[in-house]
């Protein structure tokens, strides 16, 4: 048994195939990490809690809450002296009326947080004022549920005592409810509230509780059980094993053993780069303190501590991953067509994630909810939530019923895949004639024929579809989201656009006149006032009107300000927010369009020459009559012509996306009356600016494309490739993204996002050595390749 566990182990795990695929998946699942948890909008940083655990890590608890306590009351105070200064930033009397009314109602926190506001020391873990906000808030919940402990313990001991004063004249505590109550007394008794430690929960949370880890690992168990049982036969193996000595229940008993193996170390290895992720960034206090010391864990009653935690969660992961790998392979085993258990197990776990989705948890049907997969999976509500079930007026532990049942999915597992074995039928695979829309015909252009090894042998076809899809998904979802303001300043701006004139010199001065009326009624109200005309609620009823009519003031001082500049220098209006959008100036999300080129770059060309020299077909190719420097240049074709593809798809879809809500008509004006380029010299057409601009991020795009061929040809293999060339032009970029701002100059970003990087900044002379850089990759790299296909 132990021989044959290994042979089946050793026969998958040697497949290139898997090895590449788990590769693959973990370095996916680390990248989606960095993606998800990346500071974005008023998110913080992974490294804002651990500089926060740094903090406080020699504190007594005592100290931590005071702490968090004084953290909590300066950040509010922060946010008072904020909105004053907003509001006496405001160019009219009712901003003024505002920050009076405020400094009244907050009395005295004006004096004690101006100065610390001004300094911008409030700022002790992240770099603008939402994202502390954000944080501090975040900390200072989770705080108080630990800190406040032994409250919500009394508040269950309290329930008991008045039960049992109820018990003495009733039977109540003879149902499910009163019974529940008592034993959820008894357990809450078994925690020492004077243990707990506390300390944020965001890397323990991070590292158990993750769908799409969890996805990636269903993933890798899929494939290895499919190969567990298709190898066989597809190679008519079953014939010969089903009759040998051990081709009984010793064969598919080391199959079983060795999905079990796979499994566990699949669990164990996406679990640790969770942790390794988690711990790095974010950090952990203790892996010795109770769990309860975590917020999202108070709720518990089981005695363990965070390390006993975290392998239960593994434990677990792993037996969810043996079932599904157990309904696979019962599946393949009874199966005549290879897709028959990928739409089984896909089916399967749709409905087990509805029935999870969907099932109110406080519903009689809730033991659905939680007796499925992916209620398995949810460790936190499995070990960190406190759930009796009812069964028969008695209650059960969630957890000691969710162990019942795994071990019956188990068992169940186990005993089918025996079962369907033994009476296996198809031993073989039915192969399925494909249904052609059209004849291929064998052709000899050399063209054709590249582009047909390219794409479809090599799959490069399923890679630019995908992210191409991806692209234009990814763009078309990322919608703007518009301000009464900015709504305000769209609908003038765009009445406004074009040249000046009489009739729009005149919407101005109307417009800037209501706006000058309604400021001089205030200013006479506050005469009034002062005078002792009329007493203050009387003033504040007058001017209501007047502040709503103001709002849009601010706005409008952008589209006067426009029209200063248009005045004096003959000049156009042009609504500038979809050029900002598109050219990464509001709202930079570049960074995401270059690290999928690059990704797409990888993945498309990583075997374009590696391919040939495994395969040994150069030999052959260089003795044709055009030879391997005929190949080479068409291989350099295409390539340029894919990653145009991608690279001309990601900056359209962005523009499709972005003049459904943010028009931009006057492509024929000049880049002078754009506002963020006014006080620099450039002064060409719109449209010549964007299309620079989509010739340079062509380049990168081109350059990043080389550098992948440059390495497929040197290093030979395709995997190698991959992970070279994911090294060189993508981690720099994780890093940058991580908050090391460094490493964006080991990369081309600083050129693909050109306007924010060098035309803001005016740096023009950084920029003309970037595309010279850029320009002499290219050059460099196709001369290597051909002089390499000589």
């Amino acid at each position: 048994m132990f021989h044959l566990t290994v042979f089946e182990l050793q026969k998958i795990w040697k497949k290139k195939i898997m090895l590449a695929a788990a590769a693959s998946l973990l370095l996916i699942n680390l990248f989606l990490l960095w993606y998800i948890n990346a500071s974005q909008g008023d998110n913080p940083s992974l490294f804002s809690y651990r500089q926060f655990q740094n903090d406080i890590i020699h504190m007594s608890e005592q100290e931590k809450e005071e702490y968090i306590q004084t953290l909590y009351d300066d950040i509010q105070g922060i946010i008072v002296v904020n909105d004053i200064v907003n509001c006496q930033k405001m160019s009219d009397g009712s901003g003024e009326q505002m920050a009076k009314q405020l400094m009244q109602d907050h009395e005295g926190v004006f004096e004690k947080y101006h100065r610390s506001f001004q300094s911008g020391d409030y700022l002790k873990y992240t770099d603008s004022l939402a994202k502390e906000t954000a944080f501090i808030n975040e900390i200072y919940e989770e705080a108080q549920k630990v800190f406040h402990y032994s409250s919500y313990k009394k508040e269950i001991e309290a329930k008991k005592a008045v039960l049992n004063q109820v018990a003495i004249f009733s039977k109540d505590d003879q149902t499910f409810s009163g019974r529940n109550i008592i034993k959820e007394a008894a357990d809450y008794a078994k925690i020492n509230p004077d243990s707990l430690i506390f300390f944020p929960a965001k890397g323990i949370m991070g590292t158990t509780q993750n769908t799409i880890t969890d996805v990636l690992m269903m993933l890798i168990v899929i494939l290895f059980s499919c190969h567990l049982v298709f190898d066989e036969k597809e190679k008519r193996l079953f014939y010969v094993t089903k009759a040998t000595q051990y081709g009984g229940r010793s064969y598919i008993g080391a199959k079983v053993i060795a999905l079990w193996i796979h499994c566990a170390a699949t669990s164990l290895c996406f679990t640790l780069s969770n942790c390794l992720f988690y711990f790095m960034t974010s950090g952990v206090a203790s892996l010795f303190s109770d769990i309860q010391s975590l917020a999202p864990f108070v709720e518990s009653t089981l005695p363990i501590t965070v390390l006993a935690y975290l392998l239960f969660s593994l434990f677990i992961k792993a037996i969810v991953m043996f079932v599904i790998g157990l309904i696979v392979v019962y599946v393949s085993l009874k199966a005549k067509h290879t897709f028959t258990p990928y739409l089984m197990i896909g089916g399967i776990i749709w409905v087990q994630a509805l029935g999870y989705m969907m099932i109110p948890a406080q519903s009689n049907f809730n033991w659905l909810k939680y007796m499925n997969l992916f209620g398995f999976l949810n460790s936190h509500d499995l070990l960190g939530s406190y759930l009796n079930m009812n069964f028969m007026g008695y209650p059960v532990s969630r957890l000691s019923f969710s162990i019942l049942i795994l071990g019956i999915f188990v068992m169940s597992g186990i005993l089918c895949s025996l079962y369907a074995f033994q009476h296996m039928k198809n031993f073989e695979i039915s192969r399925m004639k494909p249904i052609r829309f059209f004849q291929w015909k064998p052709h000899s252009h050399l063209l054709y024929h590249e582009l047909y090894k390219m794409m479809i042998t090599n799959k490069a076809l399923v890679v630019l579809i995908v992210f191409v899809f991806f692209m234009g998904y990814w763009h078309c979802n990322q919608k703007v989201s518009l301000s009464s303001n900015e709504y305000y300043y769209q609908n003038m701006m765009m009445e406004l656009e074009g040249e000046l004139t009489p009739a729009k010199e005149t919407v101005i001065q109307q417009e800037k006149k209501r706006f000058d009326s309604a400021f001089a009624q205030m200013k006479q109200i506050d005469a009034m006032q002062e005078e002792g005309k009329m007493d203050e609620k009387t003033a504040e009823a007058m001017k209501m009107n007047l502040y709503s009519e103001t709002y849009f003031y601010p706005s409008f001082m952008r589209i006067y300000d426009q029209y200063q500049y248009v005045k004096a220098h003959e000049g156009t209006f042009v609504y500038e927010t979809g050029y900002a959008l598109l050219s990464g100036i509001y709202d930079n999300n570049k960074i995401m369009d270059y690290i999928l080129i690059a990704v797409c770059a990888v993945l498309m060309f990583h075997s374009m020459f590696a391919w040939e020299y495994q395969n040994k077909s150069w030999q052959l190719l260089s003795a044709t009559q055009k030879g391997k420097s005929a190949i080479t240049k068409n291989k350099l074709l295409i390539t340029a012509i894919s990653i145009g593809i991608v690279s001309i798809t990601s900056f359209v879809m962005k523009y499709v996306a972005l003049i459904q809500t943010c028009p931009m008509d006057q492509m024929l004006a000049s880049t002078s009356s754009l506002p963020f380029f006014q006080a620099n010299a450039i002064d060409v057409p719109i449209i010549i600016w964007l299309l620079s601009m989509v010739f340079i991020e062509l380049l990168v795009s081109f350059a990043i494309a080389i550098i992948v061929l440059v390495l497929s040809e040197r290093l030979k293999q395709q995997l190698n490739t991959i992970f070279c060339a994911g090294f060189v032009l993508v981690i720099p970029l994780i890093l940058y993204a991580m908050g090391l701002s460094s490493f964006q100059w080991l990369s081309f970003f600083p050129l693909f996002n050109q306007t924010v990087e060098f035309a803001l900044t005016q740096s023009y002379l950084w920029g003309s050595f970037y595309i010279a850089l850029a320009a002499a990759v290219i050059v460099t790299g196709m001369r290597y390749l051909l002089r390499e296909g000589r």
